[in-house]
């Protein structure tokens, strides 16, 4: 079963909105991650330069622990900035996320269940087109061996010769429903029904090589 390009479109869209939420959420943390490196580097120059003006308390080393002090406040509005943003980086598109999602789930529905309506009468049809054929080739099989005898019987009648059950061909039986080897191909059992009816499988020894689903 293929989507619909509506649905295609809805999956497109969704995953459009996804992408940009997981890219704005990596964006937003790398700035946390550069803002705290940088806050580190400017709170150690800071504390350099405090024990700078304790040793020597010139102009020139109250203006650079101003300097600093003004840099590390700004970098701690620019981390915490970036500690909202990131917050709220993957949340931003949410809404529309999530009304995507809902259509796209809610159509997909549709879609699925009217390809099931259209397609299970016929699939179902096939299921017991497939019970006719198999307990006919089973019959056929019986017919097969009742053929080969009746020949030997008429055979015999014509030639007043009195059969007995030594004098009659060997037929193999084919035991449908007897695991007798590593492989079962004439019979189908209860497990193998509800195998392939509740899980899709069929499984290799079921079947002849190459027709199994597992």
């Amino acid at each position: 079963m293929e989507m619909s390009k509506q649905l295609e479109q809805l999956v497109a869209d969704y995953k459009k909105e996804d992408k940009a939420a997981v890219e704005r959420s990596q964006k937003t943390a790398e700035q946390v991650a550069e803002y705290t490196e940088k806050l580190a580097e400017a709170r150690a120059k800071l504390k350099r330069a405090i024990d700078a003006s304790l040793e020597n308390l010139t102009e020139e080393n109250a203006q650079a622990e101003h300097e600093l002090r003004k840099e590390v406040t700004e970098l701690e509005l620019k981390l915490k900035g970036a500690e909202d943003r990131k917050a709220r980086a993957f949340s931003f598109n949410g809404s529309r996320k999530q009304a995507l999602s809902k259509q796209a789930v809610e159509l997909a529905k549709k879609e699925a269940q009217e390809y099931y309506h259209n397609n299970q009468p016929k699939a179902a049809q096939k299921v017991a087109d497939a019970k006719a054929a198999y307990l006919g080739a089973l019959a056929d099989y019986y017919k097969l061996g009742e053929e080969a005898k009746n020949l030997q019987k008429s055979v015999a009648d014509q030639v007043g010769f009195n059969m007995q059950n030594l004098d009659f061909i060997h037929t193999s039986a084919l035991h449908p429903f007897y695991f007798g080897g590593s492989k079962q191909l004439y019979g189908v059992t209860e497990r193998e029904v509800l195998s392939a009816i509740n899980n899709g499988i069929i499984r290799k020894n079921s079947v002849e090589d190459g027709n199994e689903r597992e």
